[in-house]
C-alpha cells in the first residue's frame, strides 16, 4: 500500500499537536505511576542485559563520558561542594575512621619504605634553580623534582609536568 501525500501533510501538521498530547497524557500522575512501575520491573528483569550494554557503551565512547563528565562537573561544582559539605557535616563519624585508615595507611607506607621518605624530606630541602628547563625534553621550565632510585637520594632530576606524567605511567607498566 502506497502512502498517500495527503495523509503524509496531514501528519506533518499535526504533528506538534499529537506531541503536546503525548506530553500531557505523559504526565498524569496514574500514567506516571505505571510507566514508572513498568520501568523499575523491566530494569529488575533485565538489570544484568542492561548493565552490560552500559559497560560497552561507556568502553566504546570513553572520550564522549570523559567530556560529559567534566562539563557536568563544571555546571554542577556549586551543587558538588554543598553535597560535600553536608556529607561532612552529617557523618562526622564515617570522616574520623576514614582519617584514621589514610593515616595508618601512610604509617604503613613509611615503614615499609623508609629510603623513599628519606629521599622526599632531601629533595623538599633542594630547589629548583631558576631557569632550569625540563632535563628530558629541554622545551618546558622544570617544575617537579624526580627520584630515579630512592637509594641515591641525592640524585635529582628536575622535569616538567607533562614528561612526569609520561615517566610514571611507563613506571605502572614495566616491570
Amino acid at each position: 500500500m502506497k502512502a498517500n501525500p495527503n495523509n503524509l501533510n496531514y501528519y506533518q501538521k499535526h504533528k506538534q499537536e499529537r506531541l503536546e498530547y503525548q506530553k500531557k497524557y505523559s504526565q498524569r500522575p496514574k500514567i506516571k505511576e505505571r510507566t514508572k512501575k513498568y520501568k523499575q520491573k523491566y530494569y529488575q528483569d533485565n538489570k544484568e542485559k542492561i548493565e552490560t550494554k552500559k559497560k560497552e557503551w561507556n568502553k566504546n565512547n570513553e572520550e564522549k563520558m570523559k567530556k560529559y563528565q567534566q562539563n557536568y562537573y563544571q555546571e554542577n561544582k556549586e551543587k558538588y561542594k554543598n553535597h560535600q559539605k553536608t556529607f561532612f557535616q552529617n557523618h562526622p563519624e564515617k570522616i574520623k575512621i576514614y582519617r584514621k585508615n589514610s593515616f595508618e595507611k601512610i604509617k604503613q607506607r613509611r615503614r615499609k619504605h623508609p629510603e623513599k621518605i628519606i629521599a622526599q624530606n632531601l629533595a623538599r630541602q633542594i630547589k629548583i634553580p631558576k631557569g632550569q628547563s625540563c632535563q628530558i625534553c629541554y622545551d618546558e621550565p622544570a617544575k617537579i623534582k624526580h627520584h630515579w632510585r630512592y637509594d641515591h637520594p641525592f640524585q635529582i632530576n628536575f622535569l616538567c609536568i607533562d614528561c612526569h606524567k609520561i615517566i610514571h605511567r611507563r613506571e605502572k607498566f614495566v616491570p
